[in-house]
């Protein structure tokens, strides 16, 4: 007898357009070989380059595919996953809720300057092998 496992959960239920594939990934293979197609053939009748060079437009057909197949992997949408995570990374925060201290700075002053009173936390000291002058 055939059986055909239902998705106890809608959200969960993906339609196919061709074979294993959603409308999404598919659209998104079609991207990727017109990109790999198009830079290959550039490669080889335009700019003349042996077929090693060949390889870069593989890295740039990935992209779409990226978009196509990385839902499954990242549990998110990739457009969702490069606004909050690469966004929140590569952007410095307007308010910050921390203050940073660099303590290097006691180490870098020339051997004349005086030091700042607040330079050093009480309760710490400099290692011998640092102090320039004893």
């Amino acid at each position: 007898m055939l059986t055909i496992q239902i998705p106890k959960d809608i959200r969960e239920f993906e339609t196919k357009f061709a074979g294993p594939l959603t409308l999404r990934q598919a659209v998104c293979c079609v991207v990727a070989c017109a990109i790999e197609y198009a830079g290959v053939k550039l490669q080889s009748d335009i700019l003349k380059l042996p077929v090693t060079s060949y390889i870069p437009p593989l890295f740039i057909a990935m992209i779409p595919l990226f978009f196509g197949f990385g839902e499954k992997a990242l549990h998110m949408k990739p457009e969702t996953y490069l606004r909050i995570v690469l966004f929140n990374m590569l952007m410095v925060p307007k308010h910050r809720p921390y203050k940073t201290k660099n303590y290097y700075d006691v180490y870098l002053t020339e051997p004349g300057e005086p030091m700042k009173k607040d330079a050093i936390p009480k309760g710490t000291t400099i290692p011998d092998e640092l102090i320039a002058y004893k």
